[in-house]
């Protein structure tokens, strides 16, 4: 699962006026997307995904994503986005996953079939390597803390 403890910067996806105890009530699921739409946010794409069947077909935001969360020296790119065919294009977006070594769960086929399960897997694969999200010093011990005084 996804926890705070071994996601150091999570509550950066807290909305304004969202406690992290609602924050962390939310599924897993919800929890991927809305780390998805930050990235979209912070890579200056106006895509925005709310599920991952329909909404990550054409590849869109797979590669802003993969750009967004990659180390500068991974070398990866937005290259597939000039690509045409969507079936091409999300197998040089899964090219560009290969060099982060997250091309893991789907192939291009599940990519443009939007297969939820399978994509729902290779993004959490995605977080769980390359969070990108920045550690807000001391911010989760404390929240860690007032949750077990709550109890």
């Amino acid at each position: 699962g996804i926890t705070l403890q071994h996601i150091p910067g999570l509550l950066a996806l807290c909305r304004d006026g969202e406690s992290a105890e609602d924050f962390l009530k939310m599924s897993p699921e919800q929890i991927l997307l809305r780390w998805v739409n930050f990235h979209l946010e912070r890579a200056g794409s106006d895509r925005r995904v709310n599920n991952f069947s329909k909404d990550i077909r054409d590849s869109e935001a797979y590669s802003h994503l993969l750009s967004q969360i990659a180390p500068r020296e991974a070398g990866v790119n937005t290259s597939a986005l000039q690509i045409n065919d969507l079936i091409q294009r999300a197998e040089e977006m899964l090219n560009q996953a290969d060099k982060l070594e997250c091309r893991s769960f789907v192939t291009s086929g599940d990519v443009v079939n939007g297969v939820e399960k399978l994509n729902l897997a290779f993004v959490a694969n995605l977080f769980n390597n390359y969070p990108g999200l920045d550690d807000p010093e001391g911010e989760n011990e404390f929240v860690i803390e007032e949750t077990r005084e709550e109890k």
